[in-house]
């Protein structure tokens, strides 16, 4: 009996066409190239997305509500750690309900840095993530005023946890004055809050945040709704009983802040 054959030590398989019925190489490596397109497209398009997020400046983004080319105010709403920039997409049926202007259009950023199944703005305390997450969102900002034509006062930061931080930590570095920022639930963390509130024009501040959360305390929403009112600027707490969590309160805030009315 011959040796079996071997190739690249695992022992070849005969092929079963018949001789002479070879297909060229070329056209198998095309057809598996098909087979693996029409699988990603249908994925992206059934469960993550991907076909409706174009990248731009670094970030994943989607736009709901009004388009940007008819908006009178536009929201930035930033994710917390871990989620995606579809967490939060039911913000914006709720707050128009809520009575926010029916030409506002929200733009759901995601986070550049993968943490678990979703993304973060920052998974270390390397201060290095955290600057460049900001001149992300803050380089997006730029972008939505300069395609609407929209002053800086019509723009809105809207975040929930560490995108809450990200949202007030990114109004305060601008030069410019942003219309405010709704704050959900947001952490104290390790941000030098009194720099950056010290010497920037006054932006309205709502921290929303529930009385029970085990996440990110509610004494550190205050303490940061604390200092940036000791700066100068109007900021407030607004409490609601709850965790760590999206509340009807904070998406009230945000209709308010959006209508230039105070917060309720």
């Amino acid at each position: 009996m011959p040796p079996p054959l071997v190739y690249d030590g695992e022992r070849a398989r005969p092929s079963r066409r018949p001789p002479g019925r070879e297909l060229p190489r070329w056209l198998g490596l095309a057809a598996r190239f098909a087979v693996l397109l029409a699988m990603t497209l249908l994925v992206g398009r059934c469960t993550l997305g991907v076909v409706d997020r174009p990248r731009a400046l670094g970030l994943s983004k989607v736009t709901r509500g009004a388009s940007l080319s008819d908006a009178e105010r536009v929201v930035v709403v930033l994710h917390g750690y871990g989620a995606d920039e579809d967490d939060l997409r039911r913000l914006a049926p709720e707050v128009v309900q809520l009575g926010a202007p029916e030409r506002t259009a929200f733009v759901f950023a995601e986070g550049p840095y993968k943490a678990g199944l979703g993304r973060a703005w920052w998974t270390t305390t390397d201060p290095a993530q955290r600057k460049d997450s900001a001149d992300r969102v803050s380089a997006l900002v730029d972008a939505i005023l300069a395609k609407t034509g929209l002053p800086a006062e019509k723009v809105v930061l809207a975040g929930f946890s560490q995108g809450a931080a990200l949202a007030i930590e990114v109004a305060l570095l601008r030069a410019d004055t942003l219309g405010g920022v709704v704050a959900m639930s947001p952490c104290a963390d390790r941000a030098p809050w009194s720099t950056l509130a010290a010497g920037h024009t006054p932006v309205p501040v709502v921290v929303a945040h529930g009385k029970s959360d085990r996440v990110c305390r509610f004494s550190g929403g205050e303490g940061i709704a604390s200092t940036l009112a000791a700066a100068g600027h109007p900021a407030r707490v607004v409490a609601f009983e709850g965790d760590h969590q999206i509340s009807a309160e904070g998406e009230r805030a945000l209709a308010s802040m959006l209508r230039g009315a105070p917060a309720e």
